[in-house]
């Protein structure tokens, strides 16, 4: 069997101890304000707000033993606008916003970095759920939907994954980047 080899940064190995976290977990929501129960309220903010907070509170003894790390958040485009009926999701995400500015603040002088990503609408398999539950929904056609999904940003198209994965390659690859929100949603909160 192969032993075990960590990465710090792209291709240089390191000595096995944690100097990245990725907290990516979400569950997306979407419903009329008055229709949001507390159960549901309280099963998305665990999700997205409390997963986070705690995977970078697990994650840091490791990186103060090295003197360094790298933590991005994945936010939203979210966490900077806001939109019609998915305000539980907006606001977790909003608040991953202010997760990243608090702990960029925080524990930038003990070496470890944090920022986040803000992806618009990626073509991703939950958004595809997104798609067919608002069509259902607002009994729209799953068509109309992703015609407009495509054209509500500027650049005329759905993001990929992997430019996703393109953005959290470059900060952790540039040492001086502290606290960010990196938008990845072809202009859309430009707008």
């Amino acid at each position: 069997m192969a032993p075990t080899i960590f990465y710090d940064r792209i291709g240089q190995e390191n000595d096995g101890n944690l100097h990245h976290l990725i907290s990516n977990a979400a569950k997306w929501h979407a419903d009329e304000f008055e229709n949001v129960t507390e159960e549901v309220f309280d099963r998305i903010v665990a999700i997205n707000v409390k997963g986070a907070f705690f995977a970078i509170q697990s994650a840091l003894p490791g990186m103060r033993k090295v003197g360094r790390g790298n933590i991005i958040i994945t936010c939203s485009d979210q966490s900077l606008v806001g939109k019609p009926e998915q305000n539980v999701y907006g606001l977790t995400k909003g608040a991953l916003a202010q997760l990243v500015k608090s702990c960029g603040a925080q524990f930038a002088p003990q070496g470890i970095r944090v920022n986040g990503v803000c992806p618009g609408t990626i073509d991703t398999p939950l958004m595809h759920a997104a798609v067919s539950r608002f069509s259902e929904w607002k009994t729209q056609p799953k068509e109309e939907l992703y015609k407009w999904l495509e054209t509500a940003q500027p650049y005329p198209r759905l993001g990929r994954p992997e430019e996703v994965a393109k953005a959290m390659v470059m900060i952790s690859q540039i040492d001086f980047m502290v606290g960010a929100l990196v938008s990845i949603d072809g202009g859309f909160t430009c707008q």
